[in-house]
């Protein structure tokens, strides 16, 4: 099984696609949806013997949902750390399953659209992806899968607490909302830490994608909701995406803002990253992540004059964002060297310029 699930690793994954969803600004959904077994001890205090056990009774149960019966499945102690770090940088996993050894199994359909992990936090937790804003139809899809599950085993629920849970405070419906925003808008405008105090008064959080590189690494952050309680998915749901749509039109309009009221500073902040395009001969990843975000505000302010399709240009940067990531380029190239890395990285960058006028490039100030 190691084999081909290391196959199913050199393709990338279509959830996280910045192509054309809400101007930029909501780049992708997740939903996270957990259950335990009924008469089983959680996996923090479980034995090697219960994990076992439980990975048995769970593993018929998830290749009887559709599109898991070809599905890539391996066992953690059969994955490599790189393998593992692979999984971390594309949010296929969690931090927790990373660190997991026997008896906890992750699962990937073909399309990398669902994970599911067994004996993570939780002893079945499932992770729903879609790109773009597709929060109910992630949900749909997640309680279907729950339903189907429910046919096969018994899972702990209790009739005033809803799905029993590792952490009392998030029994409820076992499910978790997320999405993924890209907001140099808000960035640029130090206004950050104001909409995450504004976020948690409405019970809602804001947090960098990109945790273990800095607060604003590439201006992408997530947007997700606390453990919801029994019966209130519709209305968290319903609460979520009506605060995702008064956010993108709050970053749509402070980038018109800063374009409008420093136009000089938009377009010499865009003409360094172009520069650097052409120019550059070595990148770091957190510079990576940095530039990718520019390339796509000067795409949606339409500063770049391209000699190809806009799609184009945006599907190639968000394959960038995987592949030059430091585990995708040690896994692919089976090289670990940190300056091939840098160079390998602003090989993928130049390619990208391609799609940029050569004669025209940035267009000129207004």
């Amino acid at each position: 099984m190691a084999i081909r699930f290391t196959s199913h690793l050199k393709h990338l994954p279509p959830w996280f696609d910045h192509c054309g969803y809400e101007n930029g600004v909501i780049l992708g959904t997740m939903g996270r949806l957990v259950r335990n077994l009924k008469g089983e001890s959680f996996p923090g205090w479980s034995t090697g013997e219960s994990r076992a056990r439980i990975a048995e009774q769970l593993t018929p149960a998830v290749r009887s949902l559709p599109g898991f019966r070809q599905a890539a499945h391996a066992e953690m102690t059969e994955l490599s750390k790189i393998e593992r770090k692979v999984l971390l940088e594309r949010k296929q996993i969690t931090p927790c399953m990373a660190a997991r050894q026997d008896g906890c199994h992750v699962f990937i359909n073909k399309k990398q659209d669902t994970i599911i992990m067994l004996n993570e936090e939780e002893h079945l937790a499932i992770h729903q992806f879609a790109a773009g804003n597709k929060m109910e139809s992630i949900v749909s899809e997640l309680n279907k899968k729950a339903k189907h599950l429910a046919k096969n085993v018994e899972f702990a629920h209790g009739n005033e607490y809803g799905f029993l849970t590792s952490m009392a405070a998030e029994c409820g419906d076992g499910l978790q909302l997320y999405m993924v925003l890209h907001l140099p808008g808000h960035a640029m405008m130090n206004q950050i830490d104001k909409l995450e105090r504004a976020l948690n008064k409405m019970h809602l959080n804001l947090s960098p994608f990109f945790n273990e590189f800095g607060d604003e690494t590439g201006n992408l952050y997530v947007l997700f909701s606390t453990p919801i309680p029994k019966g209130a998915t519709e209305d968290i749901m319903g609460h979520m995406l009506n605060i995702a749509e008064n956010l993108v039109e709050k970053e749509l309009m402070l980038r018109d803002k800063i374009d409008i009221e420093d136009p000089v500073q938009m377009n010499d902040m865009v003409g360094r990253v172009y520069g650097t395009l052409r120019y550059g001969c070595l990148m770091d990843y957190t510079e990576l992540l940095h530039i990718l975000s520019i390339l796509h505000l000067g795409v949606e302010q339409e500063m770049l004059i391209l000699s190809k399709e806009k799609a184009a240009l945006q599907a190639s940067l968000s394959n960038v964002l995987l592949l030059a990531a430091p585990a995708h380029l040690a896994f692919t190239t089976e090289d670990d060297s940190t300056r091939v890395h840098q160079i390998l990285r602003m090989s993928m960058l130049s390619s990208i310029s391609m799609c940029i006028s050569p004669n025209e490039g940035l267009s000129p100030l207004d």
